[in-house]
């Protein structure tokens, strides 16, 4: 099996998108996995509209 590759052909990434929309906070939970209104002292567990998740601690 041969590989050829042409000088000047662009191969790989075509185009970058930025993704600079701000996730929103969908749920937050405590460590026990129940469903909080708001973050509480301690760690909580913060699910954002993009389907991340941290892990955020509160002093």
């Amino acid at each position: 099996m041969s590989r050829t590759c042409r000088v000047g052909e662009a191969t790989g990434i075509h185009s970058v998108t930025n993704g600079a929309v701000e996730a929103a906070v969908k749920s937050i939970y405590d460590l026990n996995g129940r469903q909080q209104q708001g973050t509480r002292r301690g760690l909580n567990i913060v699910r954002m509209s993009d389907g991340t998740v941290r892990k955020v601690m509160v002093r």
